[in-house]
């Protein structure tokens, strides 16, 4: 859990047993699949990102420590570990783009048109499941638009009208869903089936659950 206020990073279990700090404004943070590493943005315009090496653990005790920082050349937003763990797919709040990092340099490898910032990003969740896993999911909450990337090539697949203010996502086996800030309406897709549910003045975030 992050603190933005604080600028910590809080390991939970069922309660808090240890606080890191990691930099003022704790935001958005990605884990690497293997958990080994974690990144932090600082802010919700962040001029950089906290890395932690979150290997050190004893038994189900992580012991997080900072071990670097990145600049990520704008005012990052959100972040997200490529399935692989090798790249960090960063957003902006100042930019029309994601901006891909090699996780190991930590340095931008490449440029990927998005729309109007801010935009938010997600890979679906294979689980070991050969038929997903395959893209990355960006949205536009200024532009109402979802873009779906293969992340391995980094190639557009296909762009998906959402309710303008839908910047929240969440993925799971192929099913997408986004909520939207200025609406309240929260959109389901899976394939090229769509489902919008207007549940509030506004829906901050979305979760998906799949048995």
């Amino acid at each position: 859990m992050t603190d933005d206020a604080r600028g910590q990073l809080a390991v939970i279990l069922g309660r808090v047993i240890r606080k890191v700090f990691v930099g003022r404004g704790a935001h958005h943070m990605a884990f690497a699949p293997d958990e080994r590493r974690l990144w932090v943005a600082l802010g919700e315009r962040a001029t950089s990102i906290t890395v932690l090496d979150t290997s050190r653990a004893t038994g189900r005790i992580a012991r997080p420590r900072v071990i670097g920082h990145v600049d990520p050349k704008g005012l990052a937003h959100d972040l997200a570990f490529t399935p692989d763990g090798r790249y960090v797919w960063v957003t902006y709040d100042d930019r029309p783009f994601v901006r891909v990092f090699d996780a190991r340099t930590k340095r931008p490898v490449a440029t990927l048109y998005c729309g109007r910032a801010p935009g938010h990003v997600r890979f679906d969740d294979a689980d070991g499941l050969p038929a997903f896993g395959r893209y990355a999911y960006v949205s536009s909450g200024n532009s109402g638009r979802l873009r779906v990337f293969d992340w391995r090539t980094r190639r557009l697949v296909r762009t998906i009208q959402t309710p303008t203010g839908s910047f929240n996502l969440s993925i799971e086996r192929g099913l997408v869903a986004t909520a939207s800030l200025s609406q309240g309406i929260v959109t389901e897709f899976a394939g090229n089936r769509r489902s919008s549910t207007r549940l509030a003045p506004a829906t901050r975030d979305v979760a998906l659950i799949t048995p």
